[in-house]
């Protein structure tokens, strides 16, 4: 059942509107209540739906579907595949070819390295960024309205502005040139494309209802995006919350939810402000610390819907050793005499690292835990590397892909996988590298994705072909190798045993497609993570937590710490909180040790002076 709040939302049918949501206000069920609505007023493939996430996408689909069969078929996607499948059908006007490879952020990363290899200037410059901060730069450059200059700004890169702007407009032409772009570049051509007002107007009216989640999510490009669609079709309802805005690093601007509204001047605003997650109690600290601190926006204080429990918990530690021993113990007492599934028990840490001991602690207890955070499937190197293989076995030409292969020869370096990727078009061109140490190996490579083509119809097949000879070209190198140490060549072989069980989990993945290009845009636009254990407590960071929620959680290492942005920690610490449902614990180690010496810590900021009134001291 729904209440008023949200079935005013759920009535709402024509014009723009927005949704403010608290954190636990049951904003999905609100528009799973609206789609159910819709469906029966248009087609269903006339309702989108846009995410963040394609988990959330398919929820949304699923839990909607359970209701009404027709919900099935509304539009449930991510912004980058909608802007993909659009780009896709209409993007030739603006030289946006419908076979354009979409690359991950991995991948992309290794094509600024390629692009840049392209241009010996780059070799000689010293302590020039990396190719993984050069795409953490050009993303932001993308993203946000920051020059390479802020991007740059004291840093040790500073001096080289001028050659970041060059490599970053080379990088952007050989994208365009070989139609390879990768998220960024998807929003920046959707906005191209909606100049163009013929072709915006078809897409604008390829719908009759549009709904964008979590909107405090949303930077410029995806803004644009939207207001653009609005000129013919302004029955678009975004839901978002300001207070749980966190992704400024990736360009996220607080200021969207507003900016969309005031865009509107028939804009209907609406606020969801029960809370069905957390306790009463939970929500009271909740909004003492937004009360307390809450500066450029308003907060609306959360009720809880009916449920009570206990204040949340302060518990102060010796060290971070101590802490963990505790958290140890906490989670045997909830699984063994409170009955607690180790799935319901969630640590959250702000900072990377944090939970480092625990892991260890962890592992040495023989409990098992669910790691969310960190890298993702695609960022692994060897699905790169696996990725690439398979890119060759449907695209000749694919200078990057051979870029990325060829370095994995003996003998061939960045220069020399250049020159080569450049000559891959010409017919035997392998001959002209005939008198080259790696002539057999090269020679080997050619023969072996010749061999691949001709098993596309079977992608887990293809696989298992690709990675016996990807896994035996890694092995031999470091079998071989005169340079390498004993322990090294342990470590090495080691990480490979790793990588092939990253491997299996790739291979599954793929065993549904005959088809490697469908195989491949799945691949890149769903960022896959690895499969998770059925049961176990989950280990999170506050950016991976978002969305969730558990009865326990655990919020490790509460310390105060240097703070870049004061608002957008202040949300974090939002964020994490209200993930809890009934019992909330506030984690602080008195001491840690850092480079070998103790630092006396205390409780972060935004929590003092409401100690003694919201919480239990344990």
């Amino acid at each position: 059942m729904l209440n008023e709040e949200q079935m005013t939302v759920v009535n709402h049918i024509y014009g723009p509107a927005a949704v403010l949501s608290g954190a636990g206000s049951g904003k999905t069920s609100t528009l799973i209540g609206r789609i159910q609505t819709l469906v029966n007023i248009v087609e269903p493939n006339k309702i989108i739906m846009l995410t963040f996430t394609n988990a959330a996408a398919e929820e949304m689909k699923y839990r909607a579907s359970k209701v009404t069969e027709k919900c099935k078929d509304v539009y449930a996607s991510t912004y980058h595949k909608f802007c993909g499948l659009m780009l896709r059908k209409y993007g030739r006007t603006i030289g946006i070819m419908p076979g354009f490879e979409i690359l991950t952020s991995s991948k992309y990363n290794t094509f600024i390295e390629y692009v840049k290899s392209t241009n010996e200037y780059y070799e000689d410059l010293k302590n020039f960024p990396s190719a993984t901060k050069l795409g953490t730069i050009f993303s932001r450059i993308t993203n946000t309205d920051a020059t390479v200059e802020q991007c740059i700004y004291n840093t040790k890169y500073s001096e080289y502005a001028n050659e970041i702007k060059q490599l970053y407009a080379e990088v952007k032409k050989a994208g365009l040139e070989q139609q390879k772009l990768n998220f960024d570049d998807m929003l920046v051509y959707m906005n191209d494309l909606l100049n163009n007002n013929e072709i915006c107007e078809k897409i604008a009216k390829s719908f009759d209802f549009l709904m964008v989640d979590e909107f405090q999510d949303t930077n410029d490009l995806q803004l644009r995006m939207l207001l653009k669609l609005s000129k013919f079709n302004e029955n678009i309802v975004i839901v978002g919350d300001i207070s749980q805005s966190i992704y400024k690093f990736r360009g996220a601007k607080v200021e969207n939810i507003q900016n969309f509204i005031d865009s509107f001047p028939n804009c209907d605003v609406y606020s969801l402000s029960t809370n069905f997650r957390s306790t009463q109690e939970i929500l009271d600290a909740t909004n003492a610390m937004m009360n307390a601190h809450v500066k450029s926006w308003t907060y609306t204080n959360m009720k809880a819907d009916t449920k009570h429990g206990e204040k949340p918990t302060i518990k102060v530690h010796r060290d971070d050793r101590d802490q963990a021993e505790w958290v140890i113990n906490k989670i045997k007492d909830l699984n063994m005499n409170h009955k607690h599934d180790l799935s319901d028990i969630a640590v959250i840490e702000r900072k990377s690292m944090s939970s480092f001991k625990l892991e260890n602690e962890l592992t040495k207890a023989g409990i098992p835990f669910i790691k969310r955070g960190g890298l993702k499937f695609t960022d692994y190197a060897v699905v790169d590397d696996l990725l690439s293989f398979l890119s060759l076995t449907t695209k000749k030409a694919d200078k990057f892909s051979w870029f990325n292969v060829l370095r994995m020869i003996p003998g061939i370096g960045a220069k020399a996988a250049t020159d080569i990727s450049y000559n891959c078009t010409v017919e035997r061109f392998w001959d002209k590298y005939a008198k080259r140490k790696f002539s057999n190996d090269l020679n080997e490579l050619i023969s072996n994705i010749e061999d691949y083509k001709t098993m596309t119809d079977d992608v887990p097949k293809l696989l298992n072909k690709i990675a016996e000879y990807y896994f035996g070209l890694r092995t031999a190198k470091i079998e071989t190798s005169t340079k390498m140490s004993s322990s090294a060549k342990f470590d090495a072989l080691e990480k490979i045993r790793r990588d092939e069980e990253i491997y299996k989990i790739l291979k599954s993945m793929s065993a549904s497609y005959k088809n490697v290009t469908s195989f491949l845009d799945d691949i890149a636009l769903n960022s896959v993570n690895g499969k998770d254990n059925d049961d176990g407590i989950i280990i999170t960071t506050i950016h991976s937590a978002k969305g969730l929620e558990w009865p326990t959680t655990i919020l490790l290492d509460c310390v105060e710490y240097d703070i870049d942005d004061e608002e957008e920690e202040l949300r974090c610490w939002y964020v994490a909180m209200t993930r809890a449902e009934d019992d909330l614990i506030i984690s602080i180690p008195e001491i840690t040790i850092v480079n070998g010496l103790p630092m006396f810590n205390s409780i972060v900021h935004f929590l003092h002076g409401l100690e003694n009134q919201y919480f239990i001291r344990r």
